[in-house]
């Protein structure tokens, strides 16, 4: 998400303030499901390394 470069006034300028509120809420919703999805996935390789080296 850091990479995309959106002119957010030109987009607030087009939308509505309540269609605007909607897209935020879900590019939001978009980033926590994200950000859950690498802390579960990296904690599985962690916990995937771990068990590996604890059984030798």
């Amino acid at each position: 998400m850091m990479q995309n470069d959106v002119d957010l006034d030109w987009l607030e300028e087009k939308l509505d303030r309540e269609d605007y509120r909607k897209l935020e809420k879900y590019i939001m919703n978009l980033c926590l499901k994200n950000d859950e999805l690498i802390f579960r996935l990296g904690f599985r390789y962690a916990w995937s390394l771990f068990t590996e080296c604890t059984e030798k």
